[in-house]
């Protein structure tokens, strides 16, 4: 599970987000409502973190294999993907073709796609991470 699988990860990056300048802010803050501070302080602050969190976590969707694979696969003639496909993901799908089909063009195919859809996340994640934050 994607959600179960990287929490630490999560968890880690939003401590690491509020124990920063956050934590000084908020100590300035103190006499704020708890509303007013979430909204105009905390969650401005820890826009660049969710930023972060937001487009690694779409990145790792794409890559997710090994628990799909092997929670929906029950047989060994069975593919993996659960009950018409209702679990498959776009790695499985690449492996489906490419290994279970045998069209190792369109699974080369799906598997260069994957990678120019990576890169356009990552380069939209650099814009928004390299531009100044207002707090």
């Amino acid at each position: 599970n994607l959600v179960s699988e990287d929490i630490a990860y999560k968890i880690l990056s939003m401590s690491e987000g509020t124990l920063g300048e956050i934590g000084k802010v908020l100590k300035l803050a103190a006499i704020a409502a708890i509303r007013t501070k979430a909204e105009r302080i905390t969650l401005p602050l820890l826009q660049p973190t969710l930023v972060l969190l937001l487009i690694t976590n779409l990145v790792w969707g794409f890559q997710v294999f090994g628990p799909v694979f092997v929670m929906s696969s029950s047989a060994v003639n069975e593919p993996p993907g659960g009950p018409l496909n209702s679990t498959i993901t776009v790695s499985v799908y690449q492996w489906q073709v490419a290994f279970r089909q045998l069209r190792l063009g369109y699974g080369a195919a799906v598997g260069t796609l994957v990678f120019v859809i990576t890169l356009a996340i990552t380069l939209v994640q650099r814009r928004l991470l390299r531009r100044d934050w207002e707090y």
